[in-house]
């Protein structure tokens, strides 16, 4: 019971975060963002910690590492979501997101020299199929297609972060990792948001108050929660059965989209989104034993 409650505040967090940095972006940059939600989560972050074992016997070098995990998986990639999302729907956002284990299979071709299956080409050719569609369904063709290519850094981003943490999990406690992480990430998206022209009392004075609220929520639930909820589930199940929960993210993005945001994607928006999904699937449900214990997803 305690395992389905985890999984479930995982998903529904990481999936409803495409959703709320939509409406943080109603008032606030993408850099304010960021740079709020995770000066939030890392400052409750420090609270926890405070109270974890096994802090004292960790190197230096170790939480280094782990604070430039956060930089790149955390930082790095919502501010490229946050970027993404100026022009592109959170239910579309959602989708290209959710080709994450699909990149990781094609990383892990390189990085743990895994053959490069018929099963693989075939999945990563129905997704390039579907992200063309996508690019091309209806909306302003320069910001919408540069906001996709912002959209898929992230996705690289996170997949990245996904595969680094892998060794750094067996040296230290999962949720100790995650404190370093949200820490780092934190570090990166102040040192963002101090070198843009953003200003967050500027933009706060003119703010819906809805928009400010998405900021906190962010930060609560899909930067901090929804990472211990995951760190939880995979101390009582294996990676590979618990990942199969966040193949619902996309599906669940897409509604809570519709019925918060009214987002009603194009026709063709649907069939590409329909066939990124699917290339997904087909691309990275059977993989090997090593790719599996690497792969755990970020928002």
């Amino acid at each position: 019971m305690r395992v389905t409650v985890a999984l479930l505040l995982t998903v529904v967090g990481w999936s409803s975060s495409f959703v709320f940095i939509r409406l943080g972006l109603e008032s606030y940059s993408a850099e304010v963002v960021t740079c709020g939600r995770y000066l939030v989560a890392s400052l409750v972050a420090a609270v926890i910690y405070a109270y974890l074992p096994h802090k004292v016997s960790l190197s230096i070098s170790n939480r280094i590492k782990a604070m430039l995990c956060g930089a790149l998986g955390m930082g790095i990639y919502s501010y490229a979501v946050g970027l993404g999302e100026v022009t592109v729907p959170a239910s579309i956002t959602g989708f290209v997101v959710g080709l994450m284990p699909l990149c990781a299979s094609v990383l892990a071709v390189f990085l743990y020299k895994e053959p490069l299956s018929k099963r693989l080409l075939m999945g990563i050719g129905i997704s390039l199929i579907g992200l063309f569609i996508i690019a091309f369904s209806g909306h302003d063709e320069v910001s919408f297609g540069t906001g996709l290519l912002w959209v898929f850094l992230s996705t690289i981003s996170a997949t990245a972060y996904t595969l680094l943490q892998k060794p750094l999990i067996k040296k230290m406690p999962a949720p100790v990792f995650i404190c370093h992480a949200l820490w780092g990430g934190a570090l990166i998206a102040l040192i963002i948001y101090l070198l843009s022209s953003s200003s967050f009392i500027d933009q706060f004075h003119t703010s819906k108050f809805s928009a400010t609220l998405s900021i906190f929520y962010l930060g609560f639930v899909p930067s901090l929660l929804s990472f211990f909820g995951w760190s939880y589930a995979l101390s009582k199940v294996n990676v590979a059965k618990a990942s199969i929960a966040l193949y619902t993210m996309p599906l669940l993005t897409a509604l809570l989209a519709f019925l918060i945001l009214q987002e009603k994607p194009t026709l063709f928006a649907l069939v590409g989104m329909s066939l990124a999904f699917g290339g997904s699937l087909i691309g990275s449900i059977k993989l090997s034993a090593k790719i599996k214990k690497s792969i755990k997803v970020t928002t």
